[in-house]
């Protein structure tokens, strides 16, 4: 508005009322005063300018972050549910073990740990490691009673969830020997869970429903 402003003092061109009241008005200030407005004028504008900067900075930075560097084949960014649960079908089909990584990209807990996670996954190709985002997928993590970062869920064949711990870079023995012990070969005698995630019992593998859907296709079931 300033700027503006001030053009139409330096212009013989006619202008609207507005423009001519405020003429006047920065007529009457002096050459210090036209300056101060000036110099606030230009800081407000490299301010904005800088905070742009920073949101486009986290924006690529999501999908460029420390969690998406140097990922092992068997490991994967889980985006949704529908993902999630297709995820752990695939798993069930193979009796594989399924580990599920909550983290944040602003934990510094996660990111400590993040290194020594692919290196178990590297170390275990029969096992499938997903990760999911808290800030993208808040909800879906809620909805599975994740109240800590770092945490971890693990699923296998037809005994579905088996384990739900926390474990920081200092209790990585701990996964380490949930992983050990929970994919050891075994003999299941029945099918898998009817429902690969019991929280959201319409969410099906590859999109099917087995009923009439009456609520949100994402809105999960409270667990006793």
């Amino acid at each position: 508005m300033y700027c503006v402003a001030l053009a139409a003092m330096s212009s013989g061109r006619r202008y609207a009322p507005s423009f001519t009241r405020q003429r006047h008005f920065f007529g009457s200030l002096g050459p210090d005063t036209l300056f101060v407005i000036f110099l606030n004028t230009f800081r407000e504008r490299l301010l904005a300018t800088e905070t742009l900067t920073r949101a486009a900075a986290a924006s690529s930075s999501s999908s460029s972050g420390w969690w998406t560097v140097d990922l092992p084949p068997n490991f994967t960014h889980v985006q949704s549910v529908q993902q999630l649960v297709d995820e752990l079908a695939e798993g069930a089909k193979s009796d594989q073990l399924v580990v599920v990584d909550f983290f944040a990209p602003w934990c510094g807990a996660c990111r400590s740990l993040f290194p020594k996670l692919k290196k178990i996954c590297a170390e275990h190709p029969d096992v499938r490691f997903l990760a999911i985002n808290f800030d993208e997928n808040s909800g879906l993590a809620r909805g599975l009673g994740v109240k800590m970062l770092p945490f971890f869920h693990m699923y296998r064949g037809a005994e579905g969830r088996v384990c739900a711990f926390t474990a920081s870079v200092s209790k990585v023995a701990k996964l380490c020997e949930a992983i050990e012990s929970h994919k050891s070969p075994r003999c299941f005698l029945v099918q898998g869970p009817e429902y690969p995630l019991p929280e959201y019992p319409t969410i099906l593998p590859g999109g099917s429903t087995l009923r009439p859907d009456p609520v949100s296709r994402e809105t999960p079931i409270a667990m006793a």
